[in-house]
């Protein structure tokens, strides 16, 4: 008799907690209506700059790499050729990101130079190549995964 009672409490609970499907449910969420806020010219160049200072700064960095021996340590700009600066690469990540987007938003603000020429020494083939060399390391496959890898 309690087997009883205790299937048919279960049974009870269970269509009780279903969701009721209804036709007027909606089929997506509507967005938002969020003023698009705009970057100026004058705030592009400054932020730009934020990016130049840092990303060709190597210390201080916070690594947070697997050490499989002794032969993982290293500077950083050895471990990340093209990734090294702003404190972390995560943020040297974004750096060079922020660069290529505002260039292409604004190719006249006075940094453009310094941006490409920056850009054009950081982002070769061999930098990028010692890069994914990292991630191909067993101990750092998942370095960084959420921010890099997303």
């Amino acid at each position: 008799m309690k087997n009883t009672w205790f299937y048919s409490l279960i049974l009870l609970l269970s269509f009780g907690c279903s969701p009721k499907i209804t036709q007027d449910m909606p089929t997506s969420i509507p967005k938002p209506d969020i003023p698009d806020v705009g970057l100026t010219r004058e705030e592009a160049s400054r932020l730009s700059q934020l990016a130049l200072d840092c990303i060709g700064q190597q210390y201080p960095n916070k690594l947070g790499q697997v050490l499989g021996d002794s032969s993982y340590l290293a500077e950083p700009r050895v471990l990340h050729p093209a990734f090294y600066g702003c404190f972390d690469w995560h943020s040297a990540v974004h750096g060079h990101w922020s660069l290529v987007r505002i260039l292409k938003a604004f190719p006249d603000i006075p940094q453009a130079g310094a941006i490409r020429a920056q850009i054009a020494e950081n982002l070769t083939a061999e930098n990028i190549q010692g890069e994914v060399a990292f991630f191909d390391d067993a101990h750092n496959k998942n370095y960084e995964r959420t921010y890099g890898w997303a």
